[in-house]
């Protein structure tokens, strides 16, 4: 009787080992490809972030009313609600400590008040950007450094605007990243050293001032019906005459009857005027209120009734702004005329060559005196100035 051995192979345990080892290798190794694709993935996506982000700083800096109502603050040109003022030697260096820190917003139609805050490093609604966290967003003026800037009404320098931010690549890695935008800043700086933000702009900043021929202006008269609110010239105009009533709206400059109403014209010759320097002055029916020499009235309100300016509660108001000779000049003498109204309808204008540098109106009765002391008195009074060659 024969018996067949059978001979059945098998795998054995070492082999099991070196496959297993293997397939773990590949899988390693796999893992390791998908995540450096991963990674080169993400990288990709921040700097396409970081060019979207790029991007948006240099909109807004390049758009003159967003960049100044970031960095100037709100409030139209030369003008603004909360000045911000600084010295250059303080932000002037390369450490980001020393920076002026600013946020940056979209501006209104009309340039003068913030509307959408796009990019903060402190707002923790507005520090973010698709896949990028912001840790500052700053100012410095470094074009130079260790002195202040000089005296001067208006004057331009190069600055720039740092944006520091992170973007995580993984839970244990970031990348830095650090923006700079060179940029026009327009500032006025006074006597100790301070300097205020006025305007800015990727390209030249806006000027505050006006260089208009006075001969050249044609006078407009700008009118209102509500007694208690002041009156403005546009900016770079000054006031050349004014109409004023009691109960009754009896000035007709604007082609119906109106309480109130300013003649303002172009400011004459090469002659500045400083709208980011302003002289409040008030006073009751009565009063001749003037502004300081070299001063030129650019607001006003004057209503009959006791306290009817909703401004310090007075009667009249004037807001008063210095005159600016360009630098290769010296202010002229400046001379004066008074005009008067005998009738509570009339308007006074100062005339060809003269801007309005004081008033006086009255209530019902005659209450502006030609002189102090004077028993002879007029319904309104006018000083009128001009600045002689």
């Amino acid at each position: 009787m024969f018996t067949k051995k059978l001979n059945e192979n098998g795998i054995s345990l070492i082999q099991v080992l070196l496959a297993m080892a293997l397939l773990g290798g590949v899988a390693l190794g796999t893992m390791r490809v998908i995540g450096n694709i991963n990674n080169a993935q993400k990288f990709v996506d921040s700097k396409a972030d970081e060019v979207e982000l790029k991007s948006l700083v240099n909109m807004i800096l390049s758009k003159e009313s967003f960049c100044r109502v970031s960095l100037a603050g709100e409030g139209v040109l030369g003008k603004p609600d909360t000045p911000v003022t600084f010295k250059k030697s303080s932000i002037d260096g390369d450490n980001p400590d020393e920076g002026l820190p600013v946020e940056l917003f979209y501006s209104n139609q009309l340039g003068d008040k913030r509307v959408t805050k796009k990019l903060s490093g402190e707002d923790p609604f507005a520090n973010k950007y698709a896949s990028i966290e912001i840790d500052q967003i700053y100012l410095l003026m470094n074009n130079g450094q260790g002195e202040d800037y000089v005296e001067s009404p208006e004057h331009t320098d190069v600055g720039q605007i740092f944006v520091h931010a992170k973007r995580y690549i993984s839970l244990k890695q970031q990348r830095d990243i650090v923006l700079k935008f060179d940029l026009f800043v327009k500032m006025k700086t006074n006597g100790q050293g301070y300097s205020t933000l006025i305007s800015c702009s990727r390209s030249e900043a806006k000027s505050i001032y006006s260089v208009a021929k006075y001969e050249l202006g044609k006078p407009v008269w700008t009118a209102s019906d509500n007694r208690q609110q002041n009156i403005d010239c546009k900016l770079g105009q000054i006031s050349s005459g004014f109409c004023s009533s009691t109960k009754q709206a009896d000035c007709a400059q604007s082609g119906s009857n109106t309480g109130m109403s300013m003649q303002c014209r172009p400011i004459g010759g090469d002659y500045y005027v400083d709208v980011g320097t302003q002289v409040p002055l008030t006073g009751q029916v009565g009063d001749f209120i003037e502004c300081p020499p070299h001063h030129a009235v650019i607001s006003l309100c004057a209503n009959g009734n006791v306290s009817g300016c909703s401004i310090n509660k007075s009667s009249s108001f004037i807001l008063c702004s210095p005159l600016i000779a360009p630098r290769d000049k010296k202010v002229g003498q400046e001379v004066h005329k008074y005009i008067w109204a005998d009738t509570k309808s009339e308007s006074l204008i100062c005339g060809q060559g003269y801007y309005m540098t004081g008033l006086c109106h009255s209530g019902s009765v005659r209450q502006c005196a030609f002189n102090k002391g004077s028993l002879n008195k007029a319904f309104k009074g006018a000083r009128c100035s001009k600045i002689l060659n």
